[in-house]
């Protein structure tokens, strides 16, 4: 439900040798993006594009500059079909006008690739990330800040993709040009400790994770200040840390300061507020506190809906998070509503081989699941099985919880030899993937004993719980 912030290198503060009132336009826009106003911000930098046609031509560098400061703001606002051809022409231009290694096209490549990652569409992100990141090492060097930017960004494709294998080293090579190169006190490399503490702690590896996290946030508190939205961005990441190994009291506490520093700074109507209001009605539904879980993620979903729109892929989050509250207090007919609304933004936004419509077609079933709706709830999980399987492969963790909830459905019919193979082949992955001290691990571990228990394979069962019990200590 939470997401770690990683750095993306965007041109989105380019100077333009132009007469004042472009560069006060430009400037206009740009602080109107900080404050979390992106449709006035999208207004500004459509008259930025329109001017530079105008001055430059549309063969310009600078044109190409104004293409791709405003695609960007088309892809925060989730407007992905408006992105991608000023994406593309601003990388167009600049191959023609620049030429190839550059390192505005390979900036464009980065831009392009970031757009296709958060879309899904992993295939092309990477051939575009690697492309911008054999650029960087030929021109600049393995020891320039922006190829360190270019190995993160590949870092994070391959963690989204469960290949966390890949990403480690991608992650630990930024994270030391940044030591190097710019010092232990720079915030890129608060970024680098920040964005390897993420795959630590998606991976279940919580104690070289915290450590990390807190550098992290050491670093952005002594160099950017306590009233930065960084460090607000590091007080969320850690109590996202605590909240996922039930250390409810010292995530609360972080949770709130993030959502202060926010409120503060940004305002209550900035995506980043929206952002702390959801993570702390996170921890509020985790621990049954429904009515002030309710309320915030309300809060969020009002303002993704002013400030980003129906159709954004974080407006459906909330309209999932929404309906995973009502689901929690058995408020059924209140989900269900919402979970398809949130399917079907995914649907047309994002496309159906996209992983979060995988997880809205998961969760929906669940609901159904819990429901007795169970041909219904098979169906979806099917679905959501099937996407898994193609986008993100049969080693990643959402393709092991999908094996886990048709298991779990099939177990709940009685229908025992069709659960038991895929309650394996979920503890499997888990094993491989994110090692046998994972709550994920430890919970299919469970769930398999349950099932034994039900067909009075009890020695197979308590060998299991065992094996649970122990990965808990």
């Amino acid at each position: 439900m939470k997401k770690i912030m990683v750095s993306f290198a965007i041109f989105l503060l380019s100077q333009f040798a132009l007469a004042q009132s472009w560069e006060e336009l430009n400037e206009q826009g740009i602080s109107l993006y900080q404050a979390g106003k992106y449709t006035e911000a999208i207004a500004i930098f459509e008259k930025v594009r329109l001017q530079a046609a105008k001055e430059f031509g549309k063969n310009s560098a600078d044109y190409a500059t104004a293409c791709n400061n405003l695609a960007y703001l088309y892809d925060a606002q989730g407007r992905y079909s408006e992105a991608e051809p000023l994406y593309k022409e601003a990388k167009t231009i600049r191959e023609k006008v620049l030429g190839k290694e550059h390192p505005d096209y390979a900036a464009s490549c980065n831009n392009l690739a970031g757009l296709y990652e958060v879309q899904g569409r992993y295939s092309e992100a990477e051939a575009l990330y690697k492309e911008a990141n054999a650029i960087e090492e030929k021109v600049l060097g393995k020891e320039h800040p922006s190829y360190a930017t270019s190995c993160n960004n590949l870092a994070s494709l391959y963690q989204a993709q469960g290949r966390y294998s890949e990403a480690e080293p991608l992650y630990k090579e930024a994270k030391a040009i940044r030591a190097k190169v710019l010092g232990k006190e720079h915030p890129s490399y608060a970024t680098s400790c920040n964005n390897l503490a993420g795959l630590y702690s998606s991976q279940g590896r919580y104690s070289e994770a915290e450590p990390l996290y807190k550098e992290a946030k050491a670093i952005r508190e002594k160099v950017l200040g306590k009233e930065h939205p960084d460090y607000a961005q590091s007080c969320n990441n850690l109590a996202y840390l605590y909240d996922a190994q039930g250390r409810y009291s010292e995530a609360e506490a972080l949770y709130k300061e993030a959502k202060a520093i926010r409120e503060k700074v940004l305002g209550k109507e900035h995506p980043d507020y929206a952002q702390s209001c959801n993570s702390l009605a996170s921890i509020y539904e985790a621990q049954g506190r429904y009515s002030e879980a309710e309320a915030l993620c309300k809060e969020a979903k009002a303002i993704r809906e002013k400030v980003l729109s129906k159709e954004h892929p974080d407006y459906a989050l909330s309209c999932n998070n929404l309906a995973s509250i009502y689901e929690a207090q058995g408020r059924y007919s209140e989900a269900e509503p919402l979970y398809k609304e949130a399917k079907a933004i995914r649907e047309k936004v994002l496309g159906k081989e996209h992983p979060s419509y995988a997880t809205s077609c998961n969760n929906l079933a669940g609901l159904y699941s819990s429901q007795g709706r169970y041909s219904e709830a098979e169906a979806l999980y099917k679905e959501a099985k099937t996407i898994r399987e193609k986008v993100l492969g049969k080693e990643h963790p959402d393709y092991a919880q999908s094996c886990n909830n048709l298991a779990a459905l099939y177990k709940a019919q009685g229908r025992y030899s069709e659960a038991e193979p895929l309650y394996k082949e979920a503890k499997a992955i888990y094993e491989k993937v994110l090692g046998k001290e994972h709550p994920n691990y430890t919970t299919v571990c469970n769930n398999l004993a349950d099932l034994y228990e039900k067909q009075g394979r009890i020695k197979e069962a308590e060998a299991l719980r065992k094996e649970a019990k122990m990965q808990k200590k």
